[in-house]
């Protein structure tokens, strides 16, 4: 019996410092959800913020690029028209 009483009384222990183990554990976490949310919080902010420098650098850097196509095709079309001449006049200077 005083075996019996023995491996209860361990049990006892045993789960009376597995209960207070999960308690402290568990107050521990219950503490540090409000902080953990702010800390999630603030990154979401920061990375909302990098987001909308991001977009604003692409928007800017898309206009950048349509510019310049279109400077590139005025150009291409000067060269066309200046090409269309010299071809014109070799031609009339062959001919001659």
């Amino acid at each position: 019996m005083d075996n019996r009483v023995s491996v209860t009384h361990n049990a006892f222990v045993d789960e009376s410092i597995d209960k207070s183990s999960f308690l402290c554990l568990k107050a521990r976490k219950d503490a540090a959800g409000p902080a953990r949310v702010a800390t999630l919080r603030e990154d979401a902010e920061r990375l909302q913020q990098k987001e909308k420098s991001l977009q604003s650098l692409y928007a800017e850097l898309e206009r950048e690029k349509n510019d310049a196509e279109q400077r590139v095709a005025i150009l291409e079309q000067q060269l066309m028209i200046e090409t269309k001449a010299l071809n014109e006049a070799a031609m009339q200077q062959e001919s001659l």
